[in-house]
């Protein structure tokens, strides 16, 4: 583990994603989340495990639905909540789909792959809460950043879960899906990986055949490493045989990218059929 961080690193992955708009656009998240909170129909705080950060938010469609979505939030593995996310209920709930917002444990109480593990529980604790919904029901698994990461390793583990859902998409959004890199920042104080556990936990080292299709996005404005992160499983997911895109919205950054339609148009789009 390294407590020196490397400059080049360093702004590749952290002060280089940084923008003088974010406490106005965490303040506008906010806002938001507390508008919905108050006129969605949101069930809160619903447990899927022992640990105190086992709990996830449902927001179910009332409308027959669409697609059921898992979202794992950003926070690098080692902060931020889903509370500061409900805001994608909105046009998702107005789309007909139903959201599921996951919490998980953080380094550095546990490591990143403990996280990897731990929060494949909520899928049978959000199939149990929606029993009534068909086998066939469409099933997105969606996160951003750190998410992303969750999001495709979640896909990986449900292809050989015999009472999977119908896993028809994943969406990742400006993901971190080889950790290497990480090793030599700042981050890694809490994320603790060395060389060896950082590759096991690059998921787009094992990607493997038989997965639903997947978009990959980013934000124009955001670094050259989180374009080649996505680029990259893209690249990884088509060459073991998948169909995926790597899709870039301009004008965007790392959080401006969550407000804008196209997120849900691409979960609508990822819950039909091929």
């Amino acid at each position: 583990m390294t407590t020196t961080p490397d400059a080049t690193f360093e702004n590749a992955y952290l002060t280089g994603q940084l923008r003088p708009t974010f406490p106005t656009l965490f303040e506008t998240f906010g806002e938001a989340n507390e508008r919905v909170l108050s006129r969605l129909p949101f069930e809160t705080d619903l447990v899927y495990g022992p640990h105190e950060r086992q709990r996830y938010d449902l927001c179910a469609s009332v409308a027959s639905t669409q697609s059921v979505v898992v979202y794992l939030h950003a926070g690098y593995w080692q902060s931020r909540d889903k509370s500061q996310f409900r805001f994608l209920a909105e046009r998702m709930h107005a789309a007909g789909l139903t959201l599921a917002l996951v919490n998980y444990p953080l380094c550095p109480e546990v490591s990143v792959s403990y996280i990897t593990q731990v929060v494949q529980e909520v899928i049978p604790a959000i199939q149990s809460r929606l029993s009534h919904l068909s086998q066939d029901t469409p099933w997105v698994l969606c996160g951003h950043s750190a998410g992303a990461h969750l999001a495709a390793e979640m896909a990986l583990s449900l292809q050989h879960a015999p009472s999977s859902p119908n896993i028809q998409g994943v969406l990742g959004i400006s993901g971190v899906y080889e950790l290497s890199p990480l090793v030599h920042t700042s981050l890694n104080v809490k994320l603790k990986l060395d060389e060896q556990s950082a590759k096991a936990a690059s998921v787009v080292r094992r990607i493997q055949g038989r997965l639903p299709p997947a978009i990959f996005a980013t934000g124009e404005l955001e670094t050259t490493a989180f374009h080649q992160q996505s680029a990259n499983i893209a690249n990884a997911w088509q060459q073991a045989g998948n169909q995926s895109r790597h899709l870039i919205l301009p004008n965007e950054d790392h959080f401006s990218i969550l407000m804008r339609q196209e997120i849900t148009d691409w979960l609508l789009e990822l819950s039909r059929p091929i």
